[in-house]
């Protein structure tokens, strides 16, 4: 009763659990011999704690993907 007439806010958000695919698209990455390479690549992600999700940043997608970014050039640039 009191939780309801003190006057906070109440968000609700929806979060998807199941597993999703987020697709990077066309990174164009320097190798060690300096040549170009353009990769495409997928990552499979599920979320598991939606608190967390919702908490971590304002755009989390946005944030995977980038991050999802940087480790795809680390992992080719050390590789080539």
């Amino acid at each position: 009763h009191w939780f309801w007439k003190s006057g906070c806010g109440i968000r609700v958000e929806f979060v998807d659990m199941r597993e999703r695919n987020l697709e990077l698209q066309g990174q164009e990455i320097i190798a060690k011999d300096k040549a170009t390479v353009r990769v495409n690549s997928s990552v499979s992600y599920r979320v598991t704690d939606s608190r967390a999700w919702l908490l971590w940043c304002d755009s989390p997608e946005t944030s995977l993907y980038k991050a999802a970014q940087l480790v795809l050039r680390e992992t080719v640039a050390n590789s080539t």
